[in-house]
């Protein structure tokens, strides 16, 4: 016959024993040595081996992990069991998808922008296109200008706009260029893997200069040769099958002059590029009227720029930024001295138009360096430099940004800028909208707003 067990459970610290029911009659707990009153289960076959615990311990063995149903804060009734985590996961995935392609829920959408997408578009360019960031050669590259203002304080990338009034035409330039499009930071610590944005550096007066040969706008183009050293970033990388703008920026902080280029590649001992300008940063001179630079809008590109030094170790940006849009006008107003157009529509923007943010946007929650970069867009405003994507600034690449900070801007809209009155060029006269005999014609001294220049 065989023996008779049973777990009982003590009354007094709770622990279950094993006991010989046909050999204890008097059994006793192995932990607190209580007198085990109540019988848990039923009879249960003896074990098969002697057991592993001290006498001191309950023989209950070894605690086992187990997965126990996930339940969400606020939700009481809602548990997803463990044997349904898969299907709970590809679900959310979907519902993230579907929330930001088809149904638009603003925190689904915010969720993708700023978390999901930007770091696995990160991921995926770091394996497929691994790059060296751009070095930080003390202050050569993208180097520190203390105690230096980028031309005279009077020239107006300089001069503050918070008090000009509105344009006219305001309304109707910034919803044909996008009043729901977001602004963008164009620059930053990371894209496909390595910083972005259009990069300089900082020479001294004996710098040897190189040659350079114009391909596209030679006429329009300042000859050479410049002062570049063999160190120099350009834009997008210094690969020569790189496509994009290519900049090339240098600057003598000797004689205080500033050299850029456009499509900037290496030639021989010196540089080819579409087209290319020289300034002294001592003077407010402007480019011939007509004549490009490194921008389609004849303006230089360095004044324009968001740099690290002025956001994060000054606090403070002191002039205008730099701006582009897709479509823009084939016209140019000061100081812009050149356009790359072929509309001709008034509700197009012109080259050199300048836009700020509007006095009553509220960006106290916005994180330190973006409010920085908002204050001078309230402030000094941004040129429209050259054709690109709608809405994006332009700055300096830097693997100390934070991306974080930068993105944050995304939260702003076409709609919240305005143009400031643009000065007004002498254009030919419109013809008549009707002719002088019509009888319709009740007033005419009567003219009607032209829709496009002549």
């Amino acid at each position: 016959m065989s023996a008779r067990w049973a777990q009982i459970k003590c009354a007094g610290c709770g622990a279950k024993n094993r006991v010989d029911l046909d050999r204890s009659s008097n059994a006793v707990c192995g932990r607190c040595q209580g007198v085990l009153l109540e019988v848990a289960s039923k009879p249960e076959h003896p074990p098969q081996a002697a057991s592993k615990h001290r006498p001191s311990q309950s023989p209950v063995g070894p605690r086992r992990f187990k997965l126990r149903p996930i339940k969400f804060p606020g939700l009481h009734k809602l548990r997803v069991d463990p044997k349904h985590w898969p299907a709970f996961g590809i679900g959310t995935v979907v519902l993230l998808v579907a929330g930001r392609m088809v149904i638009g829920i603003p925190v689904v959408s915010n969720l993708w922008n700023e978390v999901i997408k930007p770091n696995a578009k990160e991921l995926y360019w770091r394996i497929k296109d691994p790059q060296p960031a751009i070095r930080l050669a003390g202050d050569r590259i993208n180097g520190r200008l203390p105690g230096r203002s980028l031309f005279p304080l009077d020239n107006p990338w300089n001069q503050r706009v918070d008090h000009l009034p509105v344009d006219p035409m305001s309304t109707a330039i910034i919803d044909q260029t996008g009043p729901l499009t977001r602004l963008r930071a164009d620059f930053g610590a990371s894209y496909r893997g390595r910083p972005f944005g259009i990069p300089y550096i900082v020479v001294s007066g004996d710098t040897e200069k190189v040659p350079i040969v114009y391909t596209a706008y030679g006429t329009e183009s300042d000859p050479g040769p410049f002062p570049i050293p063999p160190d120099v970033p350009i834009e997008g990388g210094g690969r020569a099958d790189l496509e994009g703008d290519r900049h090339l920026i240098t600057v003598d902080r000797d004689n205080w002059r500033l050299y850029e280029l456009f499509r900037a590649f290496p030639h021989g001992v010196g540089y080819r590029a579409d087209s290319g300008a020289t300034w002294d940063m001592n003077s407010n001179a402007l480019r011939p009227d007509g004549w490009t630079s490194g921008d389609a809008a004849g303006l230089p590109i360095l004044p324009g720029l968001v740099r690290y030094d002025e956001v994060v170790e000054q606090g403070a940006i002191r002039h205008a930024l730099r701006f582009t849009v897709e479509r823009s006008r084939a016209d140019h107003v000061p100081p812009a001295r050149h356009h790359a157009s072929p509309r001709r529509q008034l509700t197009f923007p012109p080259m050199g138009m300048r836009v700020r943010l509007r006095a009553d946007y509220d960006i106290t929650g916005f994180p330190p360096h973006a409010r920085v970069i908002l204050k001078a867009l309230k402030e000094y405003g941004m040129f429209l430099a050259d054709n690109g994507g709608n809405w994006f600034i332009s700055g300096t690449p830097d693997p100390r940004w934070d991306d974080n900070q930068l993105r944050s801007i995304r939260r702003l809209r076409g709609q919240d800028l305005e143009v400031i009155r643009m000065p007004v060029r002498e254009v030919k006269p419109a013809a008549p909208v009707t002719p002088p005999n019509d009888p319709l014609q009740t007033d005419p001294g009567k003219q009607t707003l032209p829709t496009e220049l002549p």
